[in-house]
């Protein structure tokens, strides 16, 4: 069987599929930080094991401040996180900069914090 799809490559695969549906250039702007930022909750659920699907955004970065494996990311998410909360519950209308910025950073995160694997080393053989 092929092998398991790691955390950081399904992440990734689902935040590039989530950007070919071109939701806020349909204007479905909410519908896209809806689905972006649930994305981003389960891979840090995942990762970090931690919860987050169901904490406010003020919970979220709060605990991204005492978690020392999610300090690091705290800005980006926060970025992320704010300018989702103002597109689903504000009804704002960010400018396609901050679209294109918030599903980057997203790929920021997952990228920056893939689990280093490191291999024992082998021993070669003449």
């Amino acid at each position: 069987p092929p092998p398991a799809e790691s955390l950081p490559d399904r992440t990734l695969r689902l935040l590039a599929e989530l950007d070919t549906k071109q939701l806020w250039q349909k204007k479905q702007v909410k519908e896209y930080y809806v689905e972006l930022t649930d994305i981003v909750r389960n891979y840090i659920e995942e990762r970090f094991h931690t919860v987050a699907m169901e904490l406010t955004t003020d919970e979220l970065l709060y605990k991204a401040q005492l978690l020392r494996d999610l300090q690091p990311y705290h800005s980006l998410l926060s970025d992320i996180l704010q300018t989702a909360d103002l597109a689903k519950f504000a009804k704002a209308q960010p400018l396609p900069q901050e679209h294109t910025d918030a599903m980057e950073k997203a790929k920021q995160i997952v990228i920056s914090s893939r689990p280093v694997i490191i291999e024992s080393p082998t021993e070669k053989t003449t």
